[in-house]
C-alpha cells in the first residue's frame, strides 16, 4: 500500500512538472488579431474571461447572420475554446474544439490547442494523435514537436519522446528547456531499463519456484502411502 502510494505521488509529481513545462514552451509570435475581435482580445488580456466569452459568442452570432465576408468559424470557435480553457470548463472546451476541427480539420492550431489541453487533462494517446497530425501539417512547428515529446513520454515511449526532443532542437528557441527534458528522458529510459530487469527476474524466480512446487507434487504423489509394505 505504501509502495503504491509512493509511485502515486511520484507520477503526479511527473504531470505537475510536465504541466509546467508546457507552460515554459515558447513560441513564435505568428498571429494576427482581427480588429473587429480587438475588444475580445483586449478583455482576454485583462483576463475578464466571462466577459470575453460573452463578447466571442456575440461576434459568432453575428457572423452566422452574414450572407458575405464572413469570418472562418473554425477561427472564431478557436478563440472561444481558448477562453473555455481559462474558466477551466473543460466538457465545453473539448466540444467548441471539435466543432471547429470538423470544419477545418487542416487547421494547425485548433490540433495544437486542443493536444495542449489534453496533455493537462493526463489524456496522452489522444494528444499524441493531435499533434502528430498537427506536425503532419506543418512539420517545423518546434512547439509541437516539444509537445509530441511530451506526449511520448505519458505513454512511457522514452525513446520516441528523446526522439523528438533532439529534433527541435535543431531550431533556435527553447534550447535550454529541451537540454533539461533530454536530461530527464535519459533518466527516464534508465529507470525503465532496471524496472525491465527486475521484472525478469522476477519472473524467472517465480518460473523457478513454480518448478519446485511441480517436483514436490510429484514426489509426493509417489512416494508410497504407510503400510503399504
Amino acid at each position: 500500500m505504501i509502495q503504491k502510494d509512493e509511485q502515486e505521488q511520484r507520477q503526479q509529481c511527473k504531470i505537475t512538472k510536465r504541466s509546467q513545462i508546457i507552460d515554459e514552451v515558447k513560441q513564435k509570435k505568428t498571429e494576427v488579431i482581427d480588429k473587429d475581435l480587438l475588444k475580445f482580445k483586449q478583455l482576454f488580456d485583462e483576463r475578464n474571461y466571462e466577459e470575453a466569452l460573452l463578447e466571442i459568442e456575440e461576434k459568432i452570432k453575428q457572423n452566422e447572420l452574414l450572407k458575405e465576408n464572413k469570418k472562418n468559424n473554425d477561427e472564431l470557435l478557436m478563440h472561444k475554446s481558448i477562453v473555455l480553457i481559462q474558466l477551466d470548463k473543460y466538457d465545453e472546451f473539448l466540444e467548441c474544439i471539435n466543432q471547429a476541427i470538423t470544419l477545418n480539420p487542416k487547421n494547425e492550431k485548433l490540433l495544437y490547442h486542443k493536444g495542449i489541453t489534453l496533455v493537462k487533462l493526463d489524456q496522452y494517446q489522444q494528444a499524441f494523435q493531435c499533434f502528430d497530425e498537427a506536425i503532419k501539417i506543418n512539420p517545423d512547428n518546434q512547439a509541437s514537436l516539444i509537445y509530441l515529446g511530451i506526449t511520448l513520454e505519458g505513454i512511457y515511449n522514452y525513446n520516441g519522446a528523446y526522439k523528438c526532443y533532439n529534433e527541435a532542437q535543431k531550431y533556435d528557441q527553447n534550447f535550454q528547456l529541451l537540454n533539461i527534458l533530454k536530461a530527464s528522458t535519459l533518466f527516464s529510459i534508465q529507470q525503465y531499463k532496471q524496472k525491465q530487469q527486475v521484472e525478469n527476474m522476477m519472473k524467472l524466480l517465480n518460473c523457478v519456484i513454480n518448478h519446485f512446487r511441480i517436483l514436490i507434487w510429484i514426489n509426493l504423489l509417489i512416494l508410497p502411502k504407510e503400510g503399504h509394505y
